[in-house]
């Protein structure tokens, strides 16, 4: 069973649409201004910068101000790009097929996002009763991620793992791409912050865990 979007509905998804392609573009760009770029205390740096910048995204949107939000959005996503950039010389320098790589994932994401987008927006289903769930499976994984930190997991495990956690953040795209059309009432930039946002992290969450596995397969 579909379902036919309301006005409300449409203009929010464009407003989120727009957020989404000003991220993704800029961090682009800035993953390319900082492809050479190796060094654990930029990528550290960049992270935390953007995590400041999600506070200040908010308190932009709630200005409902289109050109606050946007620029904001955009400062987000150069710092994310930063961090990428960095990360990704990290991992797959030395490897034959660095760039192929690079593309593979990406094109893999580009996929998963667009059928997320089809099934969250216009299956008929309500997805928001996943939250709790969600928001639970979301720590354990950030809790496995610092034991990462001291505890070195096998290559299998962590191949599994990385499998694993890239197809729970397309679920979450699902989820999130739900909100469009099941939380929220009215379409508001701080609605569409929330959207983007989370749609342009669980990306960079999949790149990041795809990314190290892909480069590894082609190399060898």
């Amino acid at each position: 069973r579909g379902r036919k979007m309301e006005s409300y509905q449409i203009e929010l998804l464009n407003m989120v649409l727009t957020l989404l392609f000003v991220q993704l573009g800029a961090a682009t760009m800035s993953a390319y201004l900082f492809r050479n770029v190796e060094s654990m205390a930029f990528m550290i740096g960049s992270f935390i910068i953007s995590i400041a910048l999600i506070f200040i995204c908010f308190a932009a949107a709630r200005t409902e101000n289109a050109m606050n939000v946007i620029s904001m959005i955009a400062l987000f996503g150069v710092s994310n790009g930063a961090t990428l950039g960095s990360f990704t010389l990290m991992v797959t320098r030395g490897k034959k097929r660095a760039t192929e790589a690079v593309f593979l994932t990406l094109g893999i994401i580009a996929f998963g996002t667009f059928v997320a987008a089809m099934v969250g927006l216009f299956s008929g289903y309500n997805f928001q009763g996943w939250g709790t769930t969600m928001f639970v499976i979301l720590l354990g994984i950030i809790a496995i991620s610092l034991i990462g930190i001291f505890v070195k997991f096998g290559k299998v495990m962590e191949v599994m793992m990385g499998l694993g956690i890239s197809l729970f953040f397309f679920l979450y795209m699902i989820y999130d791409f739900n909100k469009a059309v099941d939380q929220y009432k009215t379409a508001s930039w701080t609605a569409a912050v929330d959207i983007a946002m989370n749609l342009f992290l669980d990306m960079l969450n999949i790149f990041v865990r795809l990314l190290p596995i892909i480069a590894d397969a082609m190399d060898s």
